[in-house]
């Protein structure tokens, strides 16, 4: 969380400070430019955030128990499988 607030703090810095270095190379220019950079830049920061917890009780997080649930009917298919596979090969005679 400490990480998080650091991030945003120093960012907004950083898209505060932005006009102040292009005023001279482009002018009124640089208002478009930072207005650009500055969505960017914040959109890169909400996607971070949102992939900062993935598997929370949001409408767009991961169902952690949906997916271990499928996880565990898997793993539980291959063992039933391979039993099945290796109780064949012990009992029944080999061909020839």
């Amino acid at each position: 969380m400490a990480f998080s607030i650091q991030l945003h703090i120093s960012t907004w810095l950083y898209l505060i400070s932005l006009p102040f270095q292009f005023a001279v190379q482009l002018g009124w220019w640089s208002m478009i430019i930072v207005a650009i950079g500055s969505f960017c830049m914040l959109g890169v920061l909400a996607i971070g955030y949102e992939i900062e917890n993935p598997f929370g009780y949001d409408e767009n997080d991961l169902v952690i128990k949906l997916s271990s649930e499928s996880v565990r009917c898997f793993v539980l298919g291959m063992h039933i499988l391979l039993n099945i596979v290796f109780v064949f090969h012990v009992f029944l005679p080999a061909p020839g």
